[in-house]
C-alpha cells in the first residue's frame, strides 16, 4: 500500500490486488454469498412471515378481549394480567441531568439528552481500475473538514483524531402516575417527544446557555471536542394506552414477546391504537421483505463471483457478459424470494391457503367444463 499527501487536510491511499489475490477474494465472497443465499436471506423472509401473522393474530384477540379501566378507580373487577385500554393524564416530575458538572432539571415524564461534537469529519472516496493483467488498483482518497456531528467519527487518523463524545442517554423516572394507576418506563419510553427548550432555572449555572442550549467550548470559534446539549422530553399530559394491569395496580408490557403497551398522546380510541399498529405491522412486514430480496441478490452475486472473475479477462466483453448476469442474478432473487415468501405465506396461513387453493381448483373447473350448447351440438 502507497499513501500519497495531496494536501494539508487529505491524502490517497493506493493498493494493488493481485489476479491471485483477487481470485482468492473472490472463492471467500462465494462462500459468505453461499451462506446468504441458503441461510439468511431464507430464514429472514420465513421468521418475517410468522411474525407478521402473530403480531395480526395478537391484534385481532386485542379487539374483543381489551378490557376498559376507569383511570380514577382503583375498585375495578378486572383480573390481574388482563389487556386494558385506559385514557387519562400522566403527571410530569423532576428529570435530571448531569453534564461536564453542569447540573440539568426540568419537569417532564420521561427525556433524552441529544450531544453533538465538533469534529474531524472524514469523507473517503473509492475507485477501482483494472491493470490488465487480470489484477486491480484500488484508489481511496480521504479528505476531513470540521464539523458538528451527533455521532463520533471512529477514524484515528494521524493529525485528525477526535477526543471521546459526551454520549447522547434517555432520563428515566421509572413509574409515573396515569390516573389514579402508575405507567412503567415501558409505557412512558413509547410517548413522542418533542425538543425541550432549556431556560436559565434548568441550569446550575446559566453562563452554559447558548440559547436554548447548553454549549461546552470556545463560543466565539468551535474547536475540536467541543459540545452542544440539547434535549427532548414529553412533558406530560392526556395519554391514551393499552397495556397489562398487574395485580398492584401497575400497568406494564406483558413478561412474553408482544406487541403491547401501545401508546399515543391525546384522546386516541382503542379501535386507533390497533389500528395503527397494524398498520405498522404491514409496513414492518413489507421492509422485511425487501430485505430478505437485498440479502438474496447479494448473496448470489457474490456466489458467482469467481465466474465473474474470469470474464473480466475476456477483452472488450467482458462488461457486457457481467452486466446480463447481474440483470440474471437480479431477476432470479426476486423469483427465489418470491417463492420463499409463497411458501413461508402457506406454512403460517394454512386455513387461508386451504380457501385459496380451493377457489383455484373450482375456477378451473368451472372454466375447462363443456357448456350445454356444446354438448348438445356434439
Amino acid at each position: 500500500m502507497q499513501r500519497y499527501q495531496t494536501g494539508p487536510h487529505s491524502f490517497t491511499e493506493v493498493t494493488h490486488e493481485g489476479a491471485l489475490q483477487g481470485a482468492g477474494n473472490s472463492m471467500c465472497g462465494m462462500v459468505v454469498g453461499l451462506v446468504l443465499m441458503f441461510a439468511a436471506s431464507p430464514a429472514l423472509l420465513w421468521w418475517n412471515e410468522g411474525s407478521a401473522v402473530r403480531v395480526a393474530e395478537e391484534l385481532d384477540h386485542l379487539k374483543t378481549n381489551i378490557q376498559y379501566l376507569d383511570p380514577n378507580n382503583m375498585n375495578h373487577n378486572i383480573a390481574p394480567g388482563s389487556a386494558v385500554y385506559i385514557q387519562g393524564h400522566i403527571e410530569p416530575t423532576t428529570c435530571t441531568d448531569t453534564v461536564d458538572n453542569v447540573a440539568v432539571s426540568f419537569q417532564c415524564v420521561t427525556a433524552k439528552r441529544n450531544t453533538e461534537m465538533f469534529q474531524w469529519i472524514e469523507h473517503v472516496h473509492t475507485r477501482e481500475q483494472p491493470d490488465g493483467r487480470g489484477g486491480k488498483t484500488k484508489i481511496k482518497d480521504y479528505s476531513y473538514t470540521q464539523g458538528w456531528s451527533s455521532s463520533r467519527s471512529s477514524h484515528q487518523r494521524s493529525g485528525h483524531e477526535n477526543p471521546t463524545q459526551i454520549p447522547s442517554t434517555t432520563i428515566s423516572q421509572g413509574d409515573v402516575k396515569l390516573g389514579a394507576f402508575m405507567a412503567s418506563s415501558d409505557i412512558t419510553s413509547e410517548l413522542p417527544m418533542r425538543t425541550h427548550r432549556l431556560q436559565a432555572k434548568d441550569v446550575s449555572d446559566s453562563s452554559y446557555l447558548l440559547g436554548d442550549q447548553i454549549y461546552l467550548g470556545n463560543r466565539r470559534q468551535p474547536q475540536i471536542g467541543d459540545h452542544k446539549i440539547s434535549y427532548v422530553s414529553f412533558p406530560g399530559g392526556l395519554v391514551s394506552s393499552i397495556a397489562i394491569l398487574q395485580h398492584d395496580g401497575r400497568l406494564t408490557r406483558p413478561a412474553k414477546q408482544s406487541v403491547l403497551p401501545l401508546v399515543d398522546e391525546g384522546a386516541v380510541t382503542a379501535d386507533e391504537l390497533i389500528e395503527y399498529a397494524l398498520n405498522k405491522n404491514t409496513m414492518l412486514t413489507w421492509l422485511c421483505r425487501f430485505c430478505g430480496m437485498v440479502l438474496m441478490y447479494i448473496g448470489m452475486s457474490l456466489a458467482i463471483s469467481p465466474l465473474t472473475k474470469l470474464v473480466d479477462y475476456i477483452p472488450l466483453v467482458g462488461g457486457l457478459i457481467n452486466f446480463v448476469a447481474g440483470t440474471i442474478v437480479l431477476l432470479s432473487a426476486i423469483l427465489v424470494s418470491c417463492v420463499i415468501i409463497a411458501v413461508a405465506w402457506i406454512a403460517v396461513r394454512p386455513l387461508h391457503a386451504t380457501a385459496a387453493l380451493a377457489c383455484i381448483i373450482g375456477l378451473m373447473f368451472v372454466t375447462r367444463r363443456p357448456s350445454g350448447s356444446s354438448k348438445r351440438r356434439e
